[in-house]
């Protein structure tokens, strides 16, 4: 067995902004889930999009995030969005850019309040592929963040997965729906959305290192309950009129 190998009970999954004022006993939480993402993404984003410099707008722009720590360290990371898909400028955000314009505007039919998840990233001395892990922590927070859209009570999840990297098998088995599958970039992408209706039944198969991460979780700015509050009267008017 790795000497890096996990023990659940070390692990803590943390929800914190994305931007605005931090409390200072969670500022180096924050630097160290924000280095995660930079210190994945800055190179991947140079590869993909020949992107010479990741300015950190891209990170704070997003609500807020979720990331799983091991003591001060974070090791696995999603930013999330609580977005209105019946808006145009949401639909012509650049995270859409792989979605054709006819399957937003059909999807926003049935879709109010929804999750816009970007950039997973995964420490990489902690993945499966470079360590004996018996956690899978690409996994876990891929049931995190889609647990996050039951949990928020939105109605819809919107994935967009690396048909290369295997994200797409990983989404199907958590309970998407498959949207169609789209040459982007250097590969291609497959498209999914996680109904509010399939999560609910879905989430109950997920792992116990899921639901132990979330049951300990620690939210200290109240994020899921603040917007929880903010978007459970218009989905709820939505289910009745349905």
């Amino acid at each position: 067995m790795s000497q890096l190998s996990l023990q659940l009970k070390d692990l803590q999954y943390v929800i914190l902004p994305c931007s605005g004022i931090l409390p200072n006993e969670y500022k180096e939480l924050y630097q160290s889930a924000y280095q995660l993402w930079h210190e994945i993404w800055g190179p991947e984003l140079q590869k993909l999009d020949n992107i010479k410099h990741l300015y950190s707008n891209e990170f704070t722009r997003h609500h807020f995030f979720g990331c799983t720590f091991l003591k001060k360290e974070a090791i696995g990371l999603y930013c999330f969005s609580i977005i209105d898909l019946t808006l145009s400028s949401i639909q012509n955000d650049s995270w859409f850019n792989p979605w054709p314009t006819e399957k937003l505007k059909e999807l926003s039919e049935g879709a109010k309040y929804g999750i816009m998840p970007a950039w997973l990233s995964v420490s990489k001395k902690y993945r499966r592929s470079n360590s004996q892990q018996d956690l899978n922590i690409a996994l876990i927070q891929t049931e995190l963040c889609i647990r996050k859209n039951y949990e928020l009570n939105a109605e819809t999840l919107f994935g967009t997965a690396r048909v290369e990297r295997g994200v797409d098998k990983i989404c199907r088995k958590l309970g998407g729906t498959s949207q169609g599958i789209i040459p982007y970039r250097k590969g291609a992408v497959e498209l999914f959305t996680f109904s509010y209706e399939n999560i609910k039944e879905a989430h109950k198969k997920y792992s116990f290192a899921q639901n132990y991460l979330w049951k300990n979780k620690l939210d200290p700015m109240n994020t899921i309950e603040k917007y929880t509050r903010r978007i459970n009267d218009e989905t709820s008017k939505i289910r009745k009129h349905n």
